[in-house]
């Protein structure tokens, strides 16, 4: 028997918040080393390293 899966948050109360969501003003000196990591995700150059080798600088850079 197949059991039916809900949303955990109403998509109506989410889009409320997010509309309203605005980031911390340091995250933008942030925003170039994210945008390099989304760049070579996005292109497939990340699938070209293992995982070992990329965990260090991402931890880093992203948190």
């Amino acid at each position: 028997m197949a059991i039916e899966s809900k949303p955990l948050f109403h998509p109506e109360v989410i889009r409320q918040h997010v509309r309203s969501f605005k980031l911390p003003e340091r995250v933008e000196g942030l925003k170039p080393k994210l945008q390099l990591w989304a760049d070579l995700i996005a292109s497939g150059r990340a699938d070209d390293f293992k995982e070992t080798a990329l965990l260090p600088d991402f931890l880093t850079d992203v948190f």
